[in-house]
C-alpha cells in the first residue's frame, strides 16, 4: 500500500507490538482475565520502547477499542471480570504487581522524554501541529506511487505534504469495502470485524481536520500530546484494522463461492488489487554507494592535526537543499573512527545549534551546551582546542559567532522585503531583497533562535479574495549580519502548485521560537502568481 512505507522514518518500521497488543486487548475484552491484561500492558511498554509516536498512537487504538467494546456489549470494562473462574488472591496481586511495574516503566520513559523537552526547551506550537493533522486531501495523496498519484495532484497547496502521504491505495480501499459487506451483511467474523471497523472509524474522526478544526486539538491540552508533532503518521496503525477488514472479505469470498475455480479466479483478483500498487511504488532513498563516496570525500578533506582526542565537525554547502545530510556525514565519520563529533541530527534541536555551514563558527554549538548547562565540569576554551573542523565548502569570509538577542518591534517593522518571481514550469524562481532600514545590526543568528525567510503560496479567485489560508510552513536559513541601510538577496526556488489558477505569494520573516516579523509591523510584500496546465 502506497501509505505503508515511511521511508524517511526507520524508527517508524518497528510496529510488530501493535497486533500483538491489539490481539491480547481483545481477548481480554472477551475473557475479563486479568493475566490477559498483562500481556496487553507489556506489549503496550514494548511499542513505546520501539517508537514513541506509535506507543501514544496505539494508546488511541486501544482506547478507541476499548470505548466501542463498552458502547456494543453495553457492559462497564470490568464488570463480571471473574465470571466462570476462580483465581487465588496470589495470583491476582502477582498480576497487579506486573500491571503497576510495566505503567511504570511507560510513565518513567514518557518522564524521561518531558524532562529533555522541559531542559532543553522543546515545544510544538498549535500551528505546527495544525499542520499535520489529517484531512481530506491527506487520504489521497501517494506521491511515490506511480499508478495513482494523479488522485493527490489535484490538491495544489498542502503544508509539509511529505508527511501527509496517506492514500491506502484504490485496490485496498475496494477490499475493504467488500469486507465491510460481508461483516454486516454476511456471516464472517462479525464481532471482530465490526469492533475493528469501529476503530478505523474512530481513529479518523479522532484526527480529522476540516477548515482547521478537530477534536483531536482538544487533547492538545493534555500533558505530553503537543510533543507527536506528526499526526499523520498514525496512518500505520490505521492499517491494523484495515488489514483485518480485507482479511474478512478473503474469508467472505472463500465461504460465498463453492466452486473451486470461481473461488481461485476471485481470490487472485483481490490479491492482485492489494499488491499491484504496492509493486509500482517508487521509495525514496539514496544508494549505499553515494554514502560511501560521501564518507570518502570527507576523509580526502580531513585536515592534518596533531591530537589524540579530536572533536569532529563537518560543515557544508550553504547552497544544499539538505544541509542536514551533512550531519549525518559528520555522525557516520566520527562514529566509525570512535571519536567524539559537534553533529548530530533530531527532529528538535536546542537553543542556539545552528546549521552546519561554513561560516558559522563550531563555537555557537559550544556555546549552546553551556548555555543550557552552566554548571558543567566541562571547560569550553578546553573543547575548542580539540575541534578538527571538516569543511565540504570554504568559507569566503569570516566566521560567525551568534548574538542573543530576540527580535523586537522596533527594528522588525523597519525591515523592507521586495520580491521578483518568474515562472519556470514546474517551478516558481523567487528574488527576495532584505533592507535594513533601521538603526541597528540585524543578525539572522541568535541562541534564541535563528532568523529565517518564510513563504507561502494563497490561493484566490478572480477578483483577488482568498479560498484558503495557508500557514506559514516553509523556511530558508538565512546567515548574514546587515548593518543599517545594507541589502541582502536571498534566491528561492520553489514548486509550482500542481492546480491551475491564481495565487498570491507572500514572503515574510520568522525568528524561530521567538516572532514572526509580520506580527511586529513588517510589511509582507505580495506578488500574483498564474499557474496554468
Amino acid at each position: 500500500m502506497p501509505a505503508l512505507p515511511k521511508e524517511a522514518h526507520a524508527q517508524l518500521t518497528y510496529r510488530f507490538a501493535v497486533p500483538l497488543a491489539f490481539l491480547a486487548m481483545y481477548q481480554f475484552l472477551q475473557s475479563k482475565n486479568i493475566f490477559v491484561f498483562v500481556r496487553v500492558v507489556f506489549w503496550l511498554l514494548i511499542q513505546f520502547l520501539c517508537s514513541i509516536y506509535l506507543g501514544v498512537f496505539l494508546i488511541y487504538l486501544l482506547g478507541i477499542m476499548t470505548l466501542v467494546w463498552i458502547l456494543t456489549k453495553k457492559e462497564f470494562l470490568f464488570s463480571n471480570w471473574q465470571t466462570g473462574q476462580s483465581y487465588s488472591k496470589t495470583a491476582i496481586g502477582i498480576s497487579c504487581i506486573y500491571i503497576f511495574l510495566l505503567c511504570s516503566a511507560i510513565f518513567s520513559l514518557l518522564y524521561q522524554y518531558q524532562i529533555v523537552s522541559l531542559e532543553y526547551g522543546f515545544n510544538r506550537s498549535v500551528g505546527e501541529i495544525k499542520s499535520m493533522i489529517p484531512t481530506l486531501s491527506s487520504y489521497l495523496i501517494a506521491d511515490g506511487s506511480l499508478l495513482t498519484k494523479w488522485i493527490g495532484q489535484s490538491f495544489a497547496h498542502v503544508p509539509m505534504r511529505h508527511e501527509h502521504q496517506m492514500f491506502i491505495g484504490l485496490g485496498i480501499s475496494l477490499v475493504g469495502m467488500l469486507g465491510i459487506y460481508y461483516i454486516y451483511v454476511g456471516t464472517v467474523h462479525q464481532q471482530l470485524g465490526r469492533i475493528s471497523a469501529w476503530i478505523l472509524f474512530g481513529l479518523i474522526v479522532l484526527t480529522f481536520s476540516i477548515n482547521g478544526y478537530s477534536i483531536y486539538r482538544v487533547l492538545l491540552y493534555l500533558p505530553g500530546v503537543g510533543s507527536v508533532r506528526a499526526l499523520s503518521r498514525i496512518v500505520l496503525i490505521m492499517l491494523l484494522p484495515l488489514g483485518i477488514i480485507a482479511a474478512i472479505a478473503i474469508d467472505g469470498v472463500q465461504q460465498r463461492f463453492q466452486t473451486w475455480q470461481t473461488r481461485w479466479a476471485m481470490l487472485v483478483a483481490l490479491v492482485l488489487m492489494v499488491i499491484v500498487e504496492p509493486i509500482f511504488y517508487q521509495p525514496y532513498s539514496t544508494g549505499i554507494s553515494k554514502w560511501v563516496d560521501r564518507q570518502n570525500d570527507l576523509k580526502a578533506r580531513l585536515p592534518a592535526y596533531d591530537l589524540k582526542d579530536p572533536i569532529i565537525f563537518v560543515t557544508g554547502n550553504p547552497n544544499d537543499p539538505h544541509i542536514q545530510a551533512v550531519e549525518l556525514d559528520g555522525m557516520i565519520f566520527a562514529q566509525d573512527r570512535h571519536l567524539p563529533t559537534l553533529n548530530g541530527y533530531s527532529g528538535n534541536v536546542p537553543p542556539g545549534y545552528l546549521d552546519p555551514l561554513p561560516c558559522i563558527s563550531f563555537q555557537n554549538r559550544l556555546n549552546s551546551y553551556f548555555d543550557l548547562f552552566k554548571q558543567s565540569n566541562l571547560n569550553n576554551d578546553s573543547l575548542a582546542n580539540r575541534v578538527v573542523v571538516v569543511p565540504l565548502f570554504p568559507c569566503a569570509g569570516a566566521f560567525t559567532l551568534a548574538t542573543n538577542k530576540t527580535i523586537n518591534a522596533e527594528l522588525a517593522s523597519k525591515i523592507r522585503l521586495s520580491i521578483h518571481a518568474e515562472v519556470k514550469t514546474p517551478d516558481l524562481l523567487i528574488t527576495v531583497t532584505i533592507e535594513n532600514a533601521s538603526d541597528e545590526i540585524l543578525s539572522t543568528l541568535s541562541t534564541k533562535g535563528p532568523i529565517r525567510l518564510s513563504w507561502r503560496l494563497i490561493p484566490i479567485d478572480t477578483e483577488g479574495q482568498r479560498k484558503e489560508n495557508p500557514e506559514w510552513i516553509e523556511r530558508k536559513g538565512l546567515n548574514f549580519a546587515l548593518r543599517p541601510g545594507q541589502k541582502e538577496i536571498e534566491a528561492l526556488k520553489i514548486a509550482l502548485p500542481t492546480q491551475a489558477g491564481r495565487y498570491q505569494l507572500e514572503v515574510s520573516m520568522v525568528q524561530d521560537g521567538v516572532a514572526w516579523f509580520h506580527d511586529l509591523d513588517m510589511a509582507v510584500p505580495k506578488h500574483l502568481v498564474e499557474v496554468s496546465r
